[in-house]
């Protein structure tokens, strides 16, 4: 099929060989056979090519590939740790950095069931089974630990069953818990409706996460080789959104802080909202988050505005279409187009990746894509904390990449 394909080249720009060459270089799959046939033809149609295209050639050809593959490779997280240097039960990856992020929000249970239908007010049906499942801010640390960062959780966990529950789900990653459990009270609940099309309704009873107070916050200390990830849902809460504003003044201006809006940004009063924009470094929306966060229905018109809003620099999440990056210039960072399995968690995945690559040092590009990935290699698989490590994304090879080797 090489050979057809060197004609269609050739005959594609009749009067430009040049340009023919370089479209049949860069077309991917078997480009370089498809290339030299290419080329070949068109030397033998029009004579030789002009001395500044064989000069560019030759400097291609002198490339050290080997030196490109190295700087590459350089780029990769470090590999796993050895056998052995895991807590037992954990499914972390070991890394070099030490620089933790620092969760500020809430880790709740999700009570899960499918219906057929929502009932009508008054009325009754028959669910599904009901699955209790660690949820809430526990996917976005079970993420990051997974990815290898240690990760703080600084918010309140109950001292009932849904309390264990998040803690044995926190703690078999290696989780820490700023705080012990408030006594007396137990960890709030989400029950989760899902009816046969996939939509999900949710009705939450709140528990001892949000209770937060001031002092409880004092406890954490967050020093600039941390990413602070602060979650919309510690703003809807009066005590909690109380807590958050008087310690967040008090975070030392060269520590990142990250704000993940959530769903229920709307329903935080605007001048809070206001003032946790002023400080966070970045904002990591998804687009409907990002338009009633800046009432623009463009989503690079909205990352462009977030950023203003915050210190410049935003980012805003658009599934497989990868996202926008804000500084306040706007670009897009594609994602790898795979076969979605279960789209839950794809953004908790992605507010983890991104925060661990910039707490590793990388630039917001890297990060950006780096996060992409993460997100995209998530929802190839079924349930919400199914973040990859460190190891398997470096190792994993989208079906999309695949297919141009």
């Amino acid at each position: 099929e090489s050979v057809p394909a060197a004609f269609a080249f050739a005959l594609a720009r009749p009067d430009d060989p040049w340009l023919a060459l370089r479209l049949a270089a860069s077309a991917g799959g078997d480009t370089d056979t498809v290339a030299a046939m290419a080329g070949a033809i068109l030397g033998a149609v029009h004579g030789p090519f002009a001395q500044e295209a064989v000069a560019q050639v030759e400097r291609v050809n002198g490339i050290d590939l080997a030196a490109a593959a190295r700087g590459l490779l350089a780029l990769r997280p470090p590999p796993a740790a050895p056998a052995g240097s895991r807590a037992t039960g954990s499914t972390t990856t070991a890394r070099t950095t030490t620089g933790r992020l620092v969760y500020v929000g809430q880790g709740v249970v999700d009570l899960v069931t499918q219906v057929p239908f929502l009932p009508q007010p008054g009325g009754d049906l028959l669910a599904g089974p009901l699955r209790a499942l660690a949820g809430g801010g526990v996917n976005v640390m079970i993420a990051a630990a997974r990815l290898g960062r240690p990760v703080l959780y600084a918010g309140r966990h109950g001292s009932g069953p849904h309390g264990d529950l998040v803690r044995a789900a926190l703690g078999g990653h290696g989780v820490r818990m700023a705080l012990p459990a408030s006594p007396g009270r137990d960890t709030g609940t989400v029950l989760v409706l899902v009816t046969p099309d996939g939509e999900r309704t949710f009705v939450t009873s709140p528990g001892a996460e949000a209770d937060l107070t001031a002092a409880d916050l004092e406890r954490v200390r967050p020093t600039p080789a941390d990413v602070v990830v602060l979650s919309g849902y510690a703003l809807v809460h009066p005590s909690n959104r109380a807590a958050v504003l008087t310690w967040l003044p008090g975070v030392a201006g060269d520590v990142t802080v990250l704000l993940d809006p959530g769903p229920l940004i709307g329903q935080v009063p605007p001048d809070v909202v206001r003032t946790v924009l002023a400080r966070a470094d970045w904002v990591s929306a998804n687009e409907a988050e990002a338009r009633v966060l800046t009432g623009r229905d463009d989503p690079a018109e909205a990352a462009g505005a977030l950023a203003v809003l915050a210190r410049g620099r935003a980012l805003v999440r658009r599934g497989a279409a990868g996202c926008l990056l804000a500084e306040p210039s706007v670009q897009v960072v594609p994602a790898p187009q795979v076969d979605a399995v279960d789209l839950t968690g794809a953004g908790d995945t992605h507010t983890a990746a991104f925060a661990d690559a910039l707490a590793s040092g990388s630039d917001p590009w890297t990060a950006a894509l780096r996060a992409n990935r993460a997100a995209a290699w998530s929802v190839t698989r079924p349930g919400p904390a199914t973040g990859p490590t460190a190891a398997e994304l470096a190792d994993w090879v989208p079906p999309s990449s695949a297919s141009q080797i």
